[in-house]
């Protein structure tokens, strides 16, 4: 899945959607994958790990090579445009 896809969306789910979501993360953290994931932020799903992002990184438990590697998009839309920007390289 990780070497044929361009970047990773996840939707809300439970702890297997969180599992594979955080290691995408780590992935790109240490280098294996340079590929953003993008959490669908349906009804304000994604609100609690994104403060518990920010805690960590408040902390200085984040590593600087974690940056850039996620971000929340609102809705599915936004996330369609953000495809859609991602592969417009490839198409041209």
């Amino acid at each position: 899945m990780a070497d044929l896809s361009d970047l990773f969306l996840v939707l809300p789910g439970g702890v297997g959607t969180l599992d594979e979501a955080l290691e995408m993360i780590t992935w790109y953290d240490i280098g294996l994958s340079r590929k953003p994931t993008l959490f669908i932020d349906v009804d304000g799903f994604w609100r609690d790990f994104v403060r518990m992002m920010e805690g960590l990184r408040a902390r200085g438990v984040l590593r600087p090579e974690v940056e850039g590697a996620w971000s929340v998009l609102p809705d599915v839309p936004a996330a369609l445009e953000a495809v859609a920007k991602r592969l417009a390289p490839r198409a041209a």
